[in-house]
């Protein structure tokens, strides 16, 4: 375990440091969902430009914060997240929460428990805000991710689901699908959308 690491805020002085791992963390989930997510292309000639002005962003929104981890001076890891307060729905319990927007850690840090360590430190910071929940978005593919999670005690809210146009088509699928599971099978989902069993 990592003793000498230490987990502060995010400087200007940061950025160089944070556009790479920022590189390598798009990268990463643009292998993993290409459908989506297009590659930045060479290290050297992307634009960092939007980057550092959505760094320069969080830097001075009192609600947003990243967090970074340096061991001996190196950039090992960082979590960047929000505080959002509960607006003013009448059907919605009002609850002020964290958005864990993105963690990373750099591959020579990994296994040491650092990301632990900086989702804690951002859980304290966001408590002191008033923030009584962490929320987060995870990838389906990315297994070493939801493993962590889970391990730290998340569970599954809700589910974002998709479908591709241009392949099947939404009706041939769900067609497909009745067949494999007839209608009032046990066990079934449905939702209430005003027809049984969408």
């Amino acid at each position: 375990m990592i003793t000498t690491a230490i987990i502060r805020t995010m400087k200007a002085d940061d950025f160089p440091a944070l556009e790479e791992m920022y590189y390598d963390f798009h990268e990463h989930h643009a292998a993993g969902v290409p459908t989506h997510l297009r590659h930045l292309g060479e290290r050297d000639a992307w634009d960092r430009a939007p980057l550092r002005a959505a760094l320069q962003k969080i830097l001075a929104d009192e609600n947003a914060k990243i967090f970074v981890a340096l061991v001996e001076e190196c950039l090992a890891g960082l979590i960047e997240v929000y505080v959002h307060h509960g607006g003013p729905d009448p059907a919605v319990h009002p609850r002020c929460y964290m958005e864990l927007q993105s963690l990373m850690v750099a591959a020579p840090f990994r296994r040491q428990r650092l990301a632990w360590r900086l989702v804690q430190h951002a859980a304290a910071w966001a408590g002191e805000k008033g923030a009584t929940e962490i929320r987060l978005n995870v990838w389906e593919f990315d297994e070493a991710a939801l493993r962590f999670y889970e391990q730290m005690g998340f569970s599954t809210l809700q589910r974002r689901m998709s479908i591709q146009l241009d392949e099947a088509g939404p009706g041939v699928s769900i067609q497909a699908a009745r067949r494999q599971r007839p209608l009032g099978q046990k066990g079934q989902n449905s939702t209430q959308t005003g027809e049984e069993n969408p």
